[in-house]
């Protein structure tokens, strides 16, 4: 709870524009990196913690203006509890100038990339003025909350009532002296080490975010890449268990089939119960024939090709044929873009080239070998069946 309230607290300074609040959110909010071995973060946002509390010093006339809000981005100051931050303004822009269609493969070409650095503000400009003289921006008229409205207020009401029904059926968890811990729903009690966890995990990250800014920030006898050492805590979802062999595992799964096949049979048979209904039934969480001990059994897929040996005969030899029929929507998914800027380049560096290396292998005349598109289900753009192949284009309706 104290990491969730930590949390709150971080988002809260963001949203009201308060830099010291986000300095002393965020000064509780690093330890919790280090104890759960988030590396990257750890040490980035030491150092960056560090920049804003030295920032007063070193700064002054930067610090003055971070403290009238200036470290975040609000496209309307009059709306309370709006700010967001100037990452996540650049990740706005950039989702309104990729548009549809996004920006995949501009990182392979040097020239379309530099074509979107610098025409992109000006495309989103462009795109906000217009929707400002079309009527369909946002009313800034409006200062209350995208979440103040009857719905978020009926299912806001809803969860809470839910939680206070929960805990009125299950029992108040806050009046139990117990020293377990455990579920709210289930009631399962969780294993000493994960109670070990949630009580010194706290320390740990400080006493490591200490450790690591007397180091590398103040003393530097350590370089501040240096790799960070990683914590062996116990969490919920990776809770100790003691490793079995799998012949004891297997062999307790048998005894738990039998006697529960022995009791639901019994119990069947004195109810007048239908056993072909019986057996339609599985008697385990996970089938035993798709998964061992609840994980999943893995193969590989030439394995089956053993079952269809003697069904088909073996063929060492290229058969002869008069035609080579290509599905050229599987082809277009195969080949990459790659350096292809249009659909004509596309067509004449990747399909040529794919369909080169098809004549040499098939034996077969060019004007033999072509590509088909099969006709889309009724209701798609594409309404027609087309065959394709270099010499020649051929429209089947």
């Amino acid at each position: 709870m104290q990491l969730e309230l930590t949390m709150l607290l971080f988002v809260r300074s963001i949203r009201q524009a308060d830099f010291d609040l986000y300095v002393q959110s965020l000064s509780q909010l690093v330890p919790w990196f280090f104890a759960l071995n988030h590396q990257h973060y750890a040490r980035w946002a030491s150092v960056h913690l560090r920049d804003m509390i030295t920032i007063d010093s070193l700064h002054p006339a930067i610090a003055k203006e971070f403290r009238a809000g200036k470290f975040t981005a609000n496209k309307r100051r009059s709306k309370p509890f709006s700010a967001i931050g100037l990452d996540h303004a650049h990740e706005q822009l950039n989702a309104r100038v990729k548009g549809v269609g996004g920006a995949v493969g501009l990182t392979e070409n040097a020239d379309a990339l530099r074509r979107w650095m610098v025409a992109g503000p000006e495309v989103a400009r462009v795109v906000t003025e217009f929707e400002q003289a079309s009527g369909c921006h946002e009313d800034y008229n409006v200062f209350r909350h995208h979440e103040q409205t009857p719905a978020q207020q009926i299912a806001f009401i809803k969860q809470v009532s839910s939680l206070v029904s929960t805990i009125e059926n299950m029992g108040n968890p806050f009046l139990d002296d117990g020293n377990e811990l455990y579920a709210l729903d289930t009631h399962n009690v969780c294993d000493i080490s994960v109670v070990k966890t949630v009580e010194t995990v706290e320390s740990v990250g400080c006493e490591q975010f200490n450790t690591f800014v007397q180091d590398r920030l103040i003393a530097c006898t350590t370089a501040i890449n240096s790799p960070l050492p990683r914590n062996k805590l116990t969490l919920f979802k990776t809770a100790a268990s003691k490793p079995r062999k799998r012949a004891v595992t297997k062999l307790q799964l048998l005894r738990n089939d039998c006697s529960l096949f022995s009791k639901l049979y019994i119990a069947c048979q004195t109810r007048s119960g239908d056993l072909d209904m019986f057996f339609e039934h599985e008697n385990q969480p996970s089938l035993p024939s798709l998964s061992s001990d609840g994980n999943l059994r893995l193969g590989c897929k030439a394995d089956l090709l053993v079952c269809l040996e003697n069904v088909a005969p073996a063929q060492t030899e290229c058969p002869v044929f008069d035609a080579v029929v290509v599905d050229g929507a599987a082809v277009v998914q195969m080949l990459h873009p790659g350096q292809s800027r249009t659909f004509k380049d596309y067509a004449e560096k990747n399909l040529h080239a794919a369909y080169t290396v098809l004549f040499s292998e098939s034996r077969t005349r060019r004007s033999d070998v072509g590509s088909v598109f099969f006709r889309e289900p009724e209701g798609s753009n594409t309404n027609k069946v087309r065959c394709w192949c270099p010499s020649k284009s051929v429209r089947m309706c």
